[in-house]
């Protein structure tokens, strides 16, 4: 892809997020995002606070958002998860270490078939800073696809450790995305594209 047409690709992306709508195709198939970006349409475990742009688990690996989307539009060989995220960590009684392992705010998802069975787990930790100062960072996760899924189950979560607790620590997601890619090279440039938007929940 030429530097000229991921540039124009990323204002797209950009103008998308801004919008909040969904599926909106681009100039390439794959950027079309298959999460309903009004979060409040998505499920809730516990009591998160959700808005239409934001999802905040406050404190507890208890609590989560969930959505269910239907794969039978996504047919490339990647799928992208990136979302971004802030974590507020108010626990003053514990160390540094502990409190960079616990707590953290990450991306799950299931490949279902058409019965219902889980086809695969899938987890996004990875973190890609922005280039903006003050800008949140971005969780994602690169995953083939899986022929046969019916349906992709995807999660808001924040991570546990035993013994740890998350009490006073607050993560907040916003405008997560899922999108599709041909190659794992395309997936990281779209994974890039979004992390350029420099988004912040405040």
């Amino acid at each position: 892809m030429t530097v000229s047409t991921r540039f124009f690709n990323t204002v797209l992306l950009a103008l998308f997020v801004l919008m909040s709508m969904a599926p909106v195709a681009f100039a390439h198939s794959t950027e079309v995002n298959f999460l309903p970006t009004n979060l409040t349409s998505w499920k809730t475990y516990g009591s998160p606070w959700v808005s239409s742009s934001q999802v905040t688990l406050q404190g507890s690996d208890k609590e989560w958002a969930y959505v269910d989307i239907d794969a039978d539009h996504v047919d490339e060989a990647y799928i992208v998860l990136a979302t971004y995220v802030d974590k507020d960590d108010s626990r003053s009684n514990m160390s540094s270490s502990d409190k960079s392992r616990s707590g953290n705010p990450y991306l799950y998802a299931y490949y279902f078939d058409k019965d219902g069975k889980i086809q695969k787990y899938l987890s996004g930790t990875d973190v890609m800073s922005t280039t903006r100062s003050g800008s949140d960072q971005v969780v994602y996760g690169t995953f083939p696809t899986v022929s046969g899924t019916e349906t992709i189950r995807v999660f808001l979560k924040q991570s546990s450790v035993k013994n740890l607790s998350n009490s006073g620590v607050n993560v907040t997601f916003v405008q997560p995305i899922l999108l599709e890619a041909n190659s794992l090279s395309e997936a990281r440039g779209l994974v890039q594209d979004f992390a350029r938007l420099n988004l912040s929940y405040r």
